[in-house]
């Protein structure tokens, strides 16, 4: 199997560390000159060692090389299982959010209609209020002279019938005249 791009690219990071070149062919062939110049740097030393020494090196060499790509593999993974959960609590997030904002909005609009409630009460309470206002400044107008009326008309009844109850009675006397004056007056 042919090493993929990012695992060309991870030793060319590390020797060289993170670089910007702003496109990936600019990168690819930066890589491509490292790895040649690595590769003949490595040959130009190897030349020298025995060949049981040689091996024992690139064995090694390659050893170290599949620990890093498993720790790579490994950082990656635990890189996307992060990435996972913090994507579902992003939805959770948004989910709580909406349901938060459903609610707000329920409430807005429950108390908008109790205050419309509330005011037209509040408005009807006002002309009922205005109502009795003009009612008892009509009736307190004319108090005074219907009392008087009324005053009048038992106090001349109440005279009509002592005299009626007198005469049925057989007396003469009739009340006094300041009670009827009183009465009358």
């Amino acid at each position: 199997m042919a090493p993929s791009r990012a695992s060309l690219l991870a030793p060319f990071v590390l020797l060289h560390g993170p670089m910007n070149f702003g496109s990936a062919a600019v990168i690819e062939r930066s890589m491509q000159h490292a790895v040649e110049d690595s590769a003949s740097t490595c040959l130009r030393r190897m030349s020298s060692v025995e060949r049981a020494e040689g091996y024992s090196t690139l064995c090694t060499s390659l050893a170290s090389l599949y620990q890093e790509h498993r720790g790579t593999e490994n950082a990656a993974a635990a890189l996307r299982a992060e990435n996972n959960r913090l994507q579902a609590e992003v939805r959770r997030l948004t989910l709580s959010n909406k349901e938060l904002s459903r609610q707000a909005s329920s409430q807005l609009a429950e108390r908008q209609t109790q205050e419309a409630a509330l005011a037209e009460a509040l408005d009807k309470a006002r002309a009922e209020m205005l109502r009795m206002q003009d009612e008892l400044q009509r009736l307190k107008g004319r108090e005074p002279d219907a009392l008087l009326k009324q005053i009048r008309a038992l106090s001349a009844e109440n005279a009509r019938l002592v005299d009626a109850a007198g005469e049925g009675l057989g007396c003469a006397a009739a009340p006094p005249a300041e009670v009827r004056n009183r009465a009358g007056a």
